[in-house]
């Protein structure tokens, strides 16, 4: 029959002031029971109904009007087909039921009468055998459970509207008292489940979604919920099981499978994600949608392997090389027109697998449909810095910068490639600029140049102190501008020594000209050494070579004091 009867019998309460209306069916004779007992209970339950002040029975002549126009009669109102008004919103609640008569006994058997509500469990009356006369008696105990059912309807959905409010303490005190109240209401155990799960108790909820499947199976919500505490407890198989099913009720439901990849993954199991996306695949081959989850899904899973500084792991080189197999399949139905995100993501993938020329081709190809976004040339000044053609990388980050002058650390980056390339009096003003902006502190960079001095000019043999002068003097340019006296120790100290080493080479000839040339420098040495800050970094780190380079920078300048006396 139609359902759609909305406001015909009276609609939910939409005030505080209003009542809920209950539908009281007759209840059905069956097997050619007299009518009289069904429909003399149903008036005397609508009177006590209107007892309430919170609800009202709607009259019996409403509803026979009702459902003339659907040609359905009162005495075949069953419960199924008063739940089917319901969930039209016709009423809030209804009663039904039906019974036999045993007319020598003059008595009625009243059997699966029920008060029932959309999304809550029923409460079912057990079946009782009645005198035929005692209508009004049976009446009076059934309005008992409809007070309970009330009660049961008022906790179950102040359950979901504190849940929906994200009041978990509220609604874990409601749910209980409804689960106590009906232990089958699935809508309520489900919310419950969900309270647990957001209140960080996944065990617990794991084990009610359970409960809620084995009240209904198929109930969609619970099969994608238990999913995830699957996978959430570690449990992949099982989790897998459950997704299973659920696809099963609709396999070739790309969205569906989509969102519940997407929710894997956004719970750190991207390769849950993508098992379930490739499932889908082996359905749609090229349905591009799953591919570019799966792609997506597959490099994620790549970068939590990834070691920051070290090559990939084969594991996560064998991600990424999914990713990008599936990233290729889509690239060829939709090119340059793919979605930002994941051309981005594509041409990263193939860069951190080195493959920089392939990344650099689709990074080009990107750059006709979303040349506007500085994202791309960033990328591709990326690329192209991987493949020594540094001009040309600079020149994308300018591009960058023409686009959006706020673009984070783009001059950053051009400095520490023009440093990382030995062309440092370039990086130096554009470093210099940095500090200056904000972008980064002073400490940072200065710390940029001073690395250069040392993994370059102290550390590799032969040295070059030239140059960790020449560099250090560059880190000294920012010096006034930090406090951190550890750091201007270290600077000091190793400046020291590579003046140290620059002056003992320059002494080695141990004639007058050597003498008057590296002097100044040992001086300048002891000089730097005797700082309190570099001394305190000297005896603190390395305090058996501070000792050294001290005593060998004395002994270094009494032997030119000499030098320059006796050819005096």
């Amino acid at each position: 029959m139609a359902v759609a009867m909305l406001g015909l019998l009276g609609a939910v309460p939409t005030s505080a002031q209003e009542r809920h209306s209950v539908m009281v069916t007759n209840l059905v004779p069956q097997d050619g029971a007299n009518d009289d007992f069904g429909r003399k209970l149903a008036e005397e339950l609508r009177d006590h109904i209107n007892g309430f002040v919170s609800h009202r029975a709607v009259e019996e002549k409403e509803i026979r009007d009702a459902l003339r126009q659907y040609k359905v009669d009162m005495e075949d109102l069953d419960c199924i087909t008063s739940l089917q008004l319901l969930v039209a919103r016709v009423a809030r609640i209804a009663f039904c039921g039906s019974y036999t008569e045993d007319r020598e006994a003059k008595t009625v058997f009243v059997q699966g009468a029920q008060f029932v509500a959309p999304g809550t469990a029923p409460i079912e009356i057990a079946g009782r055998t009645w005198p035929r006369d005692a209508h009004r008696a049976a009446a009076q105990e059934i309005a008992t459970f409809f007070e309970q059912f009330v009660t049961q309807l008022r906790n179950a959905e102040s359950c979901r509207e504190y849940y929906e409010r994200e009041a978990m303490g509220e609604a874990e005190s409601r749910c209980v008292i409804a689960l106590n109240l009906a232990p089958d209401d699935v809508p309520v155990r489900l919310t419950y489940a969900q309270v647990l799960r957001r209140t960080d108790r996944p065990e617990q909820a794991f084990e009610e979604i359970k409960r809620v499947l084995e009240l209904s199976p198929v109930d969609e919500t619970a099969l994608e919920l238990a999913g995830y505490l699957a996978a959430k407890l570690d449990m992949p198989d099982e989790s897998r099981e459950y997704f299973r099913q659920l696809l099963q009720l609709d396999p070739g439901n790309v969205p569906v499978r989509v969102n519940i990849a997407y929710n894997l993954a956004q719970d750190g199991e991207p390769e849950l994600a993508m098992a379930l996306v490739q499932e889908g695949l082996d359905i749609a081959l090229d349905d591009v949608q799953l591919l570019l989850h799966h792609a997506s899904f597959a490099i994620r899973a790549g970068q939590d392997r990834k070691v920051e500084g070290q090559p990939l792991t084969p594991e996560a080189t064998r991600y990424y090389q999914q990713g990008l197999d599936s990233y290729r399949v889509a690239y060829e139905q939709l090119g340059a027109g793919m979605d930002g995100d994941h051309l981005m993501l594509m041409i990263a993938g193939l860069n951190e697998v080195g493959q920089p020329e392939e990344a650099l081709a689709v990074a080009e190809e990107s750059l006709e449909t979303h040349g506007g976004e500085p994202r791309f040339w960033s990328m591709k000044g990326d690329i192209l810095f991987r493949l020594d053609r540094t001009d040309e990388a600079l020149t994308a980050l300018d591009e960058v910068l023409a686009r959006d002058p706020e673009y984070r650390n783009v001059r950053v980056r051009q400095g520490k490639w023009l440093l990382e390339v030995g062309r440092e009096e370039e990086a130096l003003p554009i470093l210099e600029q940095v500090v200056r902006r904000g972008e980064q502190t002073a400490l940072t960079v200065a710390t940029m140049f001073f690395r250069e001095a040392v993994n370059k000019g102290i550390q590799p043999e032969p040295k070059r102190p030239a140059f960790a002068i020449r560099l250090i003097g560059m880190a000294k340019r920012f010096e006034d501008q930090i406090t951190d006296s550890r750091f201007l120790g270290q600077v000091g100290y190793f400046l020291a020594y590579a003046m140290y080493l620059q002056a003992e080479a320059e002494q080695m000839p141990e004639t007058l000209a050597s003498a008057q040339q590296s002097l100044p420098r040992f001086r300048e040495v002891k000089r730097i050494l005797a700082l309190s800050h570099v001394a305190e970094y000297g005896r603190g780190r390395h305090s058996a070579h501070y000792q050294q380079l001290t005593s060998g920078t004395d002994t270094f300048i009494e032997i030119q004091e000499a030098l320059i006396r006796r050819g005096s």
